[in-house]
């Protein structure tokens, strides 16, 4: 006896059914789509305030400083242009002698500060400073070569002084006149031979910056090997004895041998061989032109 095949139909949903299915469906996307809206508002906006409180701090932190920078760098290249432009221009170019040395205008070599030629307080030299003393900075190219030829030669140089200053100076002559009275010396002649042994304030050439002091004992020092080399070799570096044995006349110092006085290799070698103080031979040199 045969069975009969039974075959089920799933019973499919009337047409209303599936109206309100797609209803809902498309109810649940819509709302997808809306929320999904909302959060890239959200997000763009919050996108939004992160990028304008970066280009807040982009400006207030790198721009802004840039250019005051900038600024700032212009106007400090605008005031070194203004202050080149005011500086005097030299006509001469820098010259060298043989040792290498700079040579200076016979304005700035032969410079002098003595009793006829006074300076002021106010008159003071760009310093630089040797072996602890103060002294005008374009001599020392030329007292750093001094100072090495002296020690090649195995002779030692050591400075005791240099520039002095009108304070200084004026100081130095105060005690000087004040010692020789106490010794018993009358006050015009104690004035007389301050003036002669130390100088007046703003009446010495200690005060050009161009001389220097080496250590040594005044009274013995031409029988020192030092002051035998330098004899012989200072004028070489541009170097001379700013007070020599029989120009007290002229110089209205006492002789000194232990301070030197830069005034450039030329001169010195021409004051050498005219055996010249420096008084004499600048007066020569006025003379020459």
């Amino acid at each position: 006896m045969h069975k009969k095949n039974r075959h089920f139909r799933t019973e499919e949903p009337r047409g209303d059914e599936k109206q309100l299915r797609r209803r809902g469906n498309t109810s649940r996307d819509y709302a997808s789509l809306q929320r999904l809206g909302r959060g890239l508002r959200v997000g763009g906006l919050l996108l939004a305030v992160v990028l304008v409180v970066y280009g807040l701090y982009a400006v207030k932190h790198g721009l802004v400083p840039y250019l005051e920078n900038q600024q700032a760098a212009s106007s400090a290249e605008s005031q070194e242009e203004s202050l080149l432009e005011s500086l005097p221009v030299s006509t001469q170019p820098m010259l060298y002698d043989d040792k290498g040395l700079p040579v200076y205008d016979n304005a700035v070599s032969l410079r002098i500060i003595n009793n006829t030629h006074p300076a002021e307080q106010t008159d003071v030299p760009v310093l630089g400073v040797f072996q602890g003393s103060f002294v005008d900075e374009r001599i020392l190219p030329a007292l750093e070569a001094l100072f090495a030829a002296a020690a090649e030669d195995d002779i030692r140089l050591n400075v005791t002084g240099g520039y002095v200053s009108f304070a200084e100076q004026e100081a130095a002559f105060n005690e000087r006149v004040r010692k020789l009275e106490a010794e018993g010396t009358t006050s015009i002649m104690a004035v007389n031979h301050a003036e002669r042994q130390v100088g007046r304030a703003g009446r010495c050439d200690l005060q050009t910056g161009m001389c220097v002091r080496i250590r040594g004992n005044a009274e013995t020092f031409t029988a020192n090997p030092v002051y035998e080399w330098l004899n012989n070799n200072a004028l070489h570096y541009g170097f001379v004895f700013r007070y020599p044995e029989g120009t007290e006349d002229l110089t209205g110092h006492e002789c000194d041998l232990l301070v030197l006085r830069y005034v450039g290799t030329e001169n010195a070698r021409q004051m050498r061989r005219l055996n010249m103080c420096l008084e004499e031979f600048a007066e020569y040199i006025s003379h020459q032109g």
